[in-house]
């Protein structure tokens, strides 16, 4: 069967709207005389103005190029007396643009290609894609300033302390006095004050919720409070607002041998390697010793354990900082002014949500004098090792 084509030519028209009226349509393309330069018209671009009547109305402009369809003519049936259509319309039936590759249903959980840790298989073994990862749960309680603070951990988090084994329940039980003694740890202090040669990362993350909330922002920010105490209605918490020191200079970034991001191995110098109750006269002494200095005026005789293990929460003229940005608190920066600054009559009746119980801009004056200090103690250590 042969068909022919026929020569004759369309030009087609992709107008930005729904056309209602053909002949307003043609009006805003400037009227069949404008069309016909643009038809006959290489170069010519068609112009179409919404409001033709307006002169300064800016038109847009349609570019001409060749394009091969086709074009089908239909016919719609209707009666000769009544004039009713014989075929009433039926829904659009719009196939997908792509079809899957796989004939039968599969589970696909959309998230990274690296997966670590343990794997689940699913019921169905035809299935292409038979293992996905485990959850992890998360019973942490994240409390913002000024939301209400929770009496108990979550039902999981104890849950999840009991299945524990025998050694890792022993770990709580030592987090746990910690709370009990200080409402308010950053976790780096509360690693460096539990008697264990090394504590995992795991395990801390599983203990920390069964006994205290994280409170994200404010004055005690990325710090761990106790389940039941609020900061905010105890002006003795001060002492335990934080401070984000970051080491700006790169003299001392060179001095201290330090790098953008703390090493994740557990450089602690603990002797005890099976684990232990917590040492309270270890533990205690710093606050103590703090304690007693705002009460008497006088500056406190520190009690410090070796540098490698203190460098990532504690300055001190022995304990350094160990990478460029550390979270302190203002207990456990330990240069005179600090201790004046804690030791002074309170400035506030009224806990404020970006200095709490302290005087305003505290944490600039704080950073400054910490930047004295240590710009003192690396110097004059490099001036004695030169002349030695």
């Amino acid at each position: 069967m042969e068909s022919t084509i026929s020569p004759r030519e369309f030009f087609v028209v992709q107008y930005p709207g729904i056309v209602k009226n053909d002949e307003r349509a043609i009006e805003t393309l400037g009227g069949l005389q404008s069309l016909n330069k643009s038809f006959n018209s290489l170069t010519r671009r068609l112009r179409l103005s919404f409001r033709p009547e307006m002169l300064f109305s800016k038109p847009v402009y349609g570019d001409p190029h060749s394009k091969t369809a086709l074009i089908i003519c239909a016919k719609q049936l209707r009666n000769r007396r009544t004039g009713e259509v014989k075929a009433s319309d039926i829904p659009l039936f719009l196939p997908p643009l792509l079809f899957t590759r796989l004939d039968q249903p599969t589970m696909y959980c959309f998230s990274s290609r690296f997966r670590i840790n343990e794997y689940v298989e699913l019921e169905n073994n035809s299935q292409q894609h038979p293992y996905h990862r485990k959850e992890r749960k998360s019973y942490a309680m994240f409390v913002n300033f000024g939301d209400p603070i929770p009496s108990a951990a979550h039902p999981g988090a104890l849950q999840a302390i009991t299945s524990l084994g025998p050694h890792t329940r022993k770990l709580a039980n030592d987090v746990e006095k910690l709370f009990r003694r200080r409402p308010i740890w950053g976790k780096a202090s509360l690693v460096h004050s539990l008697n264990w040669k090394r504590v995992r990362e795991c395990a801390i993350k599983t203990i920390l919720p069964a006994y205290a909330y994280y409170m994200p922002n404010g004055p005690w920010g990325r710090v761990w409070v106790r389940f039941g105490y609020d900061p905010c209605k105890d002006p003795s918490s001060r002492m335990y607002q934080t401070v984000d020191y970051r080491v700006r200079s790169p003299r001392l970034q060179a001095k201290l041998c330090i790098s953008g991001r703390r090493p994740r191995a557990d450089d602690r110098e603990d002797t005890d390697p099976s684990g232990s109750d917590v040492d309270e006269a270890r533990d205690t002494s710093i606050i103590d010793a703090t304690l007693a200095a705002m009460r008497s005026g006088e500056s406190p005789s520190p009690v410090h354990a070796s540098s490698k293990s203190t460098s990532a929460f504690r300055f001190s003229k022995t304990s350094w900082p160990d990478a460029r940005q550390i979270l302190y608190q203002l207990v456990d920066i330990d240069v005179p002014e600090v201790v004046e600054m804690l030791a002074a009559p309170m400035c506030r009746t009224v806990c404020d949500p970006n200095y709490g119980w302290m005087p305003a801009d505290y944490q600039k004056t704080i950073r400054e004098i910490m930047t004295r200090y240590l710009e003192t103690w690396v110097l004059g250590n490099a001036t004695f090792s030169k002349t030695t």
